[in-house]
């Protein structure tokens, strides 16, 4: 199945739902239980930590990008980032 499928798929049979997230949200704190996985639509969030008082980008995501914590979300334990 492609992306493109599974993207139809899984809005074709109401699992998903359309939501406006404004700029500069945090989608998942360090240390929650992921319970959402999202599809970029539009946008580019980016994925960071903190060390010593310093925001530091590890990783960005584009239009069609799957983001979730997956090790939170399968396992239940608290998101490392």
């Amino acid at each position: 199945m492609t992306k493109d499928n599974l993207i139809n798929h899984i809005f074709n049979h109401n699992t998903a739902e359309t939501l406006p997230i404004p700029p500069k949200t945090i989608l998942l704190e360090e240390g929650k239980i992921a319970d959402r996985i999202y599809l970029i639509r539009k946008g580019c969030p980016r994925l960071f930590f903190y060390n010593e008082g310093k925001d530091i980008t590890f990783q960005f995501f584009f239009e069609g990008d799957f983001v979730a914590s997956f090790d939170s979300l399968y396992k239940g334990t608290p998101s490392l980032f």
